[in-house]
């Protein structure tokens, strides 16, 4: 009888052991990062004005964006439990896959993804929103993304999509009546933070100075974040002459609306007598007649 338990529980021994080794590890949480902005809504009609141009849509991923950071939060607590810092996109891919690590917790999770930022400098606090005009962040055309993640056995992999945060404003001059340096254009009434989830804050008045490539005809292209409001954003544009000490060209100022992954597009024109100015809208120039500006 000894003998017989002894054999039966040898057996289950070995049993016990073949099932243990038979158990796979459990898969790491793993995340595809795709572009959702390829490009801007209304690209089209400002390419028939031949001002823009529209990007292919099945270009490889760092031709759209062309850094990652990443962060993931524990759901619940908000605590962050790992971070992918600052990475270059160095590769053909149209897709981008990021890993986790396999001592990573079964739960829910909220991931946060910045694109396009030469450093972290702009994010703020623990990296769930971001200073839009700060540290070279006005020069970059920043995407984000944000989702909320249940990491199981059965549940690992998951795909979030990168959007623009940003519009951007066009501004074309024709006919100017003499060589010009530069201009300075500033729009006020636009938002200066974003958090992950495309909640904007903190408006400001935007400056930008841009040197003149060529002195007769020019066209500027200037990032900033969406206006606070519908046409309530005022345009102020002076356009700086090459002659030391030459006055300078100031057209009367404008009420804009900046959107977010749109192109604003203003085109002034000089008649002689002065400015006749232009806003592009659904692929037709409406023109601009005294306008009231508080």
């Amino acid at each position: 009888m000894k003998k017989m338990v002894g054999m039966l529980l040898g057996l289950m021994l070995v049993c016990c052991s073949c099932l243990r080794d038979e158990i796979r590890p459990c898969p790491p949480l793993q995340v595809s990062i795709g572009v959702k902005d390829k490009n801007y809504f209304n690209v089209d009609d400002v390419e028939r004005q031949g001002l823009a141009s529209r990007l292919d849509e099945d270009l490889p991923f760092r031709s759209y964006v062309s850094t990652l950071y990443c962060a993931l939060y524990e759901l619940e607590s908000g605590e962050k439990v790992e971070v992918k810092p600052h990475m270059e996109v160095d590769n053909e891919e149209k897709i981008q896959r990021i890993t986790f690590s396999d001592r990573l917790p079964f739960g829910k999770y909220r991931m946060v993804v910045w694109g396009n930022l030469r450093d972290e400098r702009p994010l703020e606090g623990d990296a769930t929103d971001a200073c839009l005009e700060e540290h070279d962040a006005s020069l970059q055309d920043i995407y984000v993304a944000a989702d909320t993640l249940e990491y199981g056995y059965a549940a690992y992999r998951h795909t979030v999509e990168l959007e623009r945060t940003k519009g951007k404003l066009i501004v074309l001059a024709e006919n100017m009546p003499f060589p010009v340096a530069a201009s300075v254009k500033e729009v006020s009434q636009v938002y200066s933070f974003v958090q992950s989830d495309l909640q904007y804050d903190e408006a400001i008045t935007h400056r930008t100075h841009t040197p003149w490539e060529d002195p007769y005809r020019m066209l500027t292209e200037t990032l900033m974040g969406p206006s606070v409001e519908e046409d309530r954003s005022v345009l102020e544009v002076d356009f700086l002459p090459e002659e030391p000490g030459g006055g300078r060209a100031s057209p009367e100022n404008i009420h804009i609306t900046i959107n977010r992954n749109e192109l604003a597009v203003v085109k002034y024109v000089f008649t002689g007598k002065g400015f006749e100015i232009y806003v592009l809208v659904n692929d037709r120039w409406e023109a601009q007649h005294n306008m009231d500006i508080d």
